[in-house]
């Protein structure tokens, strides 16, 4: 009967509702012939009663089950002692751990159902504002999740400007090397703030803090200092290695910070030639005029250029270089997507690394955390590269920044 019924319940739930049908229209007639009360009425309290006692015998037989298979899972709980420990069923030792488990998914699920429906609250709410539906306006209520990320936004903020202003932003280099021999060919300088709780901030969400706070381009200043007199210690070298450091567009468009680092460049020519200063591809197509002209500009004082974050890679090498670009810098896992993709990707990124080889331009494979991602920009002809799997950002040294070039004043960074 049970087969049959889970087979086709369709039909079961035809016949149930057809039976409740006829007791309640008869009920009904009963009542209203003897005057009980109206047809209407009598039937739909016949027809109330005859559910109510459908759905008690439906919540008796449901328990009756609920009994049934927990006296089974009872019996399945007890360990066998014909099979091996090893075999018996870890979450199934005891009848409480099968309540416990069932309690811990039932939790998890009312969690759920509240957060879905405070999630429609907020959406009814908003709706009724939109159209002017409110009775009133209702209180702005900011949950203390919403609340924490932009309150350790302004922390961040305040922290960076702090540290800034009295000089406890340490500054980390991170070598760039060159492939097979993995020897550095490069070094990329920037600064780096410490939180106590969770360490360095990451280098990505440091510059985005900064240039909210109108902090970057006294930080993009300090670096270029801060490399100068690095590449006056490396400039001793038999074979000395350069340093690459990032601009902001905000930096190229404040006055002061741009004859910083000219006036720099220009008492130090025989570093500067050894300093590349890079921008985002997305943020280098983004300049305007007057920018685009003050970043390439450097180039007369010796200083290099550079790209990072590329990711269109349709770039003309001889171009590049006739504006006196030395880098350009692609994460490797979009090299390496770009080379599995479909039958000429491999071409298109090996004629990359060789077009902008052939004209003075380095490729660069960023973020190479694994050692096939290394030997996959190898097979593509990437002849550098850089990421944890060669080193870690690691703080400068207190003798590499000893030098006679002028730091700017902090208070200039308030």
């Amino acid at each position: 009967m049970a087969n049959s019924r889970s087979k086709r319940p369709w039909l079961h739930r035809i016949f149930v509702a057809a039976c409740i049908l006829v007791v309640s229209v008869s009920v009904g007639v009963v009542l209203s012939r003897f005057n009980i009360a109206g047809p209407l009425i009598a039937i739909t309290c016949s027809f109330g009663m005859i559910v109510i006692g459908y759905i008690g015998w439906r919540h008796f037989a449901l328990s009756s089950d609920i009994r049934a298979i927990a006296a089974q899972l009872e019996f399945l709980a007890q360990p066998d002692p014909t099979l091996e420990p090893e075999t018996q069923i870890p979450f199934m030792e005891t009848p409480e751990g099968l309540a416990s488990s069932a309690l811990a998914d039932l939790t998890s699920r009312l969690s759920i159902l509240e957060s879905e429906m405070s999630g429609l609250t907020e959406k009814l709410e908003t709706l009724q504002q939109n159209n002017g539906q409110a009775a009133a306006t209702p209180v702005q209520k900011t949950s203390p999740e919403s609340a924490a990320p932009q309150l350790t936004r302004s922390l961040k903020k305040e922290n960076v400007r702090k540290a800034l202003k009295n000089g406890d932003l340490s500054l980390h280099l991170q070598p760039i090397v060159g492939l097979p021999n993995r020897q550095p060919i490069y070094f990329e300088a920037f600064m780096r703030l410490e939180d106590r709780s969770s360490g360095y901030i990451d280098d990505a969400e440091f510059r985005k803090i900064a240039e909210s706070a109108g902090l970057i381009s006294a930080i993009d200043v300090k670096v270029v200092f801060a490399s100068l007199r690095m590449l006056k210690q490396f400039s001793k070298l038999k074979r000395p290695t350069g340093v690459i450091c990032r601009l902001s567009p905000r930096t190229l468009v404040d006055p002061a910070a741009v004859e910083q680092i000219r006036a720099a460049l220009s008492k130090a020519p025989e570093c500067a030639e050894l300093l590349v200063l890079q921008m985002s591809q997305r943020e280098y197509g983004l300049l305007k005029a007057k920018q685009l002209d003050t970043f390439l500009r450097f180039t007369s004082l010796g200083v290099g250029l550079g790209l990072c974050d590329a990711n269109d890679f349709n770039l003309n090498g001889l171009e590049l270089s006739g504006l006196g670009f030395r880098t350009v810098k692609a994460p490797s896992s979009t090299l390496i997507y770009a080379a599995n993709e479909g039958e000429d990707g491999a071409p298109i990124t090996v004629g990359l690394a060789v077009q902008l080889r052939q004209h003075g331009v380095e490729l660069i494979g960023d973020g190479v955390e694994y050692e096939r991602d290394a030997v996959s920009l190898i097979d593509l002809s990437v002849g550098n590269a850089q990421g944890l799997l060669f080193a870690p950002p690691r703080p400068v040294k207190a003798e590499l920044l000893t030098g006679n070039a002028n730091d700017p004043k902090s208070a200039s960074a308030a």
